[in-house]
């Protein structure tokens, strides 16, 4: 169980995870170490977090969160791609 969180890891970094498992294990990854079910799992804690915690979301507070998590994916997207391509041209020199 504890040679999974090192997968976790890899997703968290955004690597590619379904190479490294059929590199290490010879067969396909299983379908909780996909990027789609951690996210999910990360929304359901944090809804429940803030269920415990009282928190109530409406449907504005919603709305403004999906944009601006929109505009930080995208971004971070750009900021990451900017980053690549920087060390991407000083490798190659």
């Amino acid at each position: 169980m504890l040679k999974l969180f090192k997968y976790f890891w890899l997703i968290g970094t955004l690597r590619q995870v379904a190479g490294v498992y059929r590199k290490e294990k010879g067969k396909p990854k299983p379908i909780f170490l996909s990027r789609r079910m951690i996210g999910a799992i990360f929304i359901a804690g944090s809804v429940m977090l803030a269920r415990l915690a009282d928190v109530e979301i409406g449907a504005k507070e919603v709305t403004q969160l999906s944009d601006y998590a929109f505009e930080l994916i995208g971004g971070g997207y750009g900021l990451v791609m900017l980053m690549v391509g920087i060390w991407k041209r000083e490798k190659s020199k």
